[in-house]
């Protein structure tokens, strides 16, 4: 689901950061750390929560999504990161790093970016 909500890579994480908070935190606390970030330049307009039940104010103002449901608006911690930082893919790196002892992924952290 490609999403547009004007804050697009508000949140930048270097490779080995964002496999770091995987590992410490997991996706989801992270995606709700991020948004906590960002909703704090964008008061009133979404909370991890809203934009996780479709609920989010700013979803009215969004072109394509005004006229959706609540249960078609709703987004994944994928789709939320995809949004709101720079990463690709987070879902596939988090089940990848998550599945991974510590050294590994660090180790492997420098073979690929984002």
């Amino acid at each position: 689901m490609a999403v547009e909500i004007g804050v697009d890579g508000a949140f930048n994480f270097e490779t080995e950061d964002f496999e770091e908070a995987i590992r410490e935190f997991g996706l989801q606390n992270t995606t709700a750390a991020v948004v906590d970030t960002v909703a704090e330049q964008n008061p009133g307009l979404f909370t991890y929560q809203s934009l996780r039940q479709g609920t989010a104010p700013i979803f009215q103002q969004l072109p394509g999504f005004e006229n959706r449901s609540q249960e078609d608006r709703r987004l994944t911690d994928e789709d939320i990161l995809t949004i709101f930082t720079n990463v690709e893919k987070p879902g596939e790196i988090a089940a990848f790093t998550e599945a991974l002892p510590r050294g590994v992924a660090k180790g492997l952290a420098g073979l690929g970016g984002y």
